[in-house]
């Protein structure tokens, strides 16, 4: 082997090392770089495990008075799926993907109602009360609230077909403690379907039932009367007591 030879390998040789290092040094700077980046933009958990932007980048909602009314839905979805509930946290991870995030005094909130119902009578919060909702297009400063089942669907695909009794039992004492907390008349109680183009909260809801009792507790509670007509029913009822909360 001639001198030029050996020349041209050992150069050829050392300039591949010399590439080498030159990509190696390169990735290793690359990924301290996205190690430092992560360690100072950290992303936070939320409770329900996904990940999720800084509440710095969801859109505040807007504080909104006492709300004047309640609307009723059903979620059309089983009681659980695959072994899972479908609960307020199911609702809120689906909320979440569909872009109904908004941040109320802090805090991060996807779920579209304030109230979930499910079959065997738990009711579990969603927004704040004051927190305006995404259940109703005009009216999401009033309460939303869903009972988990599907009571429309002429097949009765899932369970509950129809709200259970605990289910009924549970929506009455909620409305009737809003109705109290908030000066809401039982005519402001309504059904989704009432308010908007849905069959929500479907034909086997027992809506008349349900405003039957809560006219029966209006007419012996005088704070379910809105704040415009507590003037003439205090007047109306002269010396006997009204008691107003």
């Amino acid at each position: 082997m001639t001198g030029s030879n050996r020349f041209n390998r050992g150069f050829t040789f050392g300039s591949s090392r010399y590439a080498i290092g030159i990509v190696a040094f390169t990735a290793a700077v690359v990924v301290v770089s996205i190690v430092a980046w992560r360690r100072y933009h950290h992303v936070p958990k939320l409770p329900n495990g996904t990940g999720a932007t800084p509440s710095v980048a969801v859109k505040p909602g807007p504080f909104v008075p006492d709300p004047p009314g309640i609307l009723i839905h059903h979620s059309d979805t089983p009681a659980s799926a695959h072994g899972k509930p479908f609960d307020a946290a199911a609702l809120d991870r689906i909320a979440a993907q569909r872009g109904f995030s908004t941040t109320f005094e802090g805090k991060v909130y996807h779920i579209s109602y304030h109230y979930v119902i499910l079959p065997d009578g738990t009711v579990q919060k969603g927004r704040p009360d004051h927190c305006q909702g995404a259940h109703c297009p005009r009216y999401n400063n009033w309460i939303g609230i869903v009972l988990i089942g599907d009571f429309q669907s002429a097949s009765k695909r899932w369970w509950p077909t129809q709200p259970t009794d605990l289910q009924k039992q549970s929506l009455v004492k909620l409305c009737e403690s809003l109705m109290s907390e908030y000066h809401i008349p039982p005519e402001n109680v309504r059904r989704h379907r009432d308010e908007h183009e849905t069959w929500c909260p479907g034909v086997r809801f027992p809506y008349a039932e349900i405003v039957r009792e809560l006219r029966g507790y209006s007419q012996e509670h005088a704070e379910t009367r809105t704040r415009q007509q507590l003037p003439a029913l205090i007047a109306s009822a002269g010396n006997s007591k009204v008691i107003v909360h």
